[in-house]
């Protein structure tokens, strides 16, 4: 079949796996199956089949990735990489995004699963063109060329190495907001690069504060609330082709207005920041902490509903409940 979406299947389930081949041919893609043990390095696999989307099924017990499907992703970052339904638990998503996955799909319901292979790949598409945008604008624009992706990446070295768990914790969110800003269709590259560098103003407050494992004091708060501020005077100093300095200022602010550093409302927030924020929140809820342990993602989400259009946009929260809507 002429354009027909051709899914490689690497498979941990044995027969299990086959059903889903089965399922996924019925619903007209090429499907096919790699099954574990793998004797050939998947880098082979892939040239061999040429793959729109690969899917990598192993049971629930597993918390990490197979390290030859991190080589996979590190080697094809425009290949995206999928889990299937009830491959692992929801709490666990966090964990799979900082080790690469470019998508979780997480519909149990196969048919729904089946319908959202192709939004996977659109997603990847547009993030492969926004690249190409970013890199055809600072060619353009000679006295930064280079700089640009560059400095991002300087940031963030400078952040693990103050401190790995924020750097982490950055990693997080800005896969999470790319993939709000993708369910809602508006461009990922803005808040994707703002989650990369939205703490960077934290390396201004003292690391016994950050890892201080009880309550803060209401001093020690007030200097931790400075962070956005002091991010958005590094941030400005550089051209982005967005205003990525302004986003990161403003992902602590509030629709009814009790956020901070300005206190902003509604249509004052720009949507990118409104999204930051949805992405801020789910992330540090549901991740451990200094002064305690993971809430897990259902009371983050039900911290996001409870407070949808008081505190958080409605429309990035029902985003956010879409896309992790069935794992928890």
């Amino acid at each position: 079949m002429e354009n027909q979406i051709r899914v490689l299947l690497l498979s941990y389930k044995g027969e299990k796996d086959r059903l889903v081949e089965k399922s996924l041919s019925r619903s007209g893609f090429d499907a096919v199956i790699y099954p574990a043990p793998w004797q050939t390095p998947l880098e082979e696999v892939v040239e061999k089949t040429r793959p729109d989307i690969a899917i990598v099924s192993f049971t629930p017990e597993e918390k990490t990735l197979p390290s030859s499907v991190v080589k996979l992703i590190q080697q094809h970052p425009h290949l995206p990489v999928s889990l299937p339904p009830e491959s692992f638990p929801g709490i666990e998503a966090a964990n799979f995004l900082k080790q690469g996955i470019s998508d979780i799909v997480l519909n149990r319901d196969h048919s729904r699963f089946a319908s959202s292979i192709p939004e996977a790949i659109r997603g990847k598409q547009m993030e492969k063109k926004a690249e190409i945008k970013t890199e055809n604008l600072m060619r353009r624009n000679q006295p930064q060329e280079g700089l640009l992706a560059g400095v991002i990446y300087l940031l963030n070295q400078t952040i693990a190495m103050y401190n790995q768990s924020l750097a982490q914790h950055q990693q997080q969110v800005a896969k999470i907001a790319r993939s709000l800003a993708r369910q809602m269709r508006v461009p990922e590259q803005p808040v994707y690069w703002a989650g990369l560098v939205h703490d960077i103003g934290m390396l201004s407050v003292p690391t016994e504060i950050i890892n201080k494992p009880g309550s803060l004091t209401d001093e020690e708060k007030l200097l931790v609330k400075q962070h956005p501020e002091a991010s958005y005077k590094i941030l400005k100093q550089i051209d982005f082709p967005w205003p990525i300095a302004e986003i990161v200022l403003q992902h602590h602010e509030r629709l009814d207005g009790s956020g901070y550093p300005r206190h902003l409302k509604g249509e004052q927030i720009l949507l990118e920041a409104k999204i930051l924020a949805v992405a801020d929140v789910v992330q540090a809820m549901s991740s451990h902490r200094p002064h305690r342990p993971s809430l897990k993602l259902k009371p983050a989400l039900g911290e996001i509903t409870e407070k949808k259009g008081k505190l958080y946009e409605p429309r990035v929260v029902d985003a956010c409940l879409a896309l992790f809507r069935g794992h928890y």
